[in-house]
């Protein structure tokens, strides 16, 4: 999905020269109010309660281990694009394969961070923090039934 809304533009910039100015004008003021109906035309049936397909894909398990890392991948991605940008001698050139060399490289090296980062600070902090509620509730369970 990522791959066609960042190539389905190409064709579209490269004859924006024979635009019109009418053209060029109604393309940009209506292209993102257009994409966010057409997301929100997808996600209503969930929000309604009628999609039991969206829910129960998007309730998946295997989402699990990809949503602790998205969320340290969120965190740490700004980092790293500040780190790499200011570490250059020089701009750089932002034709397309640089910016998609760049972004491809730096989401592969933020996972892989994410997942040191999970391994080694979030899953031991998460395992004390529960391991303590998970006694009390024990505890508690066995307090009721004595």
């Amino acid at each position: 999905m990522m791959v066609y809304a960042v190539f389905a533009r190409v064709p579209a910039e490269r004859s924006s020269e024979s635009w019109t100015h009418l053209q060029d004008s109604l393309f940009v003021s209506l292209s993102r109010p257009c994409f966010l109906i057409g997301l929100v035309l997808l996600m209503l049936p969930t929000l309604l309660g009628r999609a039991n397909f969206y829910t129960n894909f998007f309730a998946a398990t295997f989402w699990l281990p990809l949503s602790k890392l998205t969320y340290v991948a969120y965190l740490t991605f700004p980092i790293y694009n500040a780190i790499l940008l200011s570490s250059m001698n020089e701009l750089p050139y932002l034709g397309y394969l640089n910016i998609y060399g760049i972004t491809y490289f730096g989401i592969i090296f933020t996972y892989c961070a994410s997942f040191i980062f999970h391994i080694l600070i979030e899953a031991p902090l998460m395992n004390l923090i529960f391991s303590k509620r998970i006694e009390a509730l024990e505890s508690e369970t066995k307090e009721k039934r004595s």
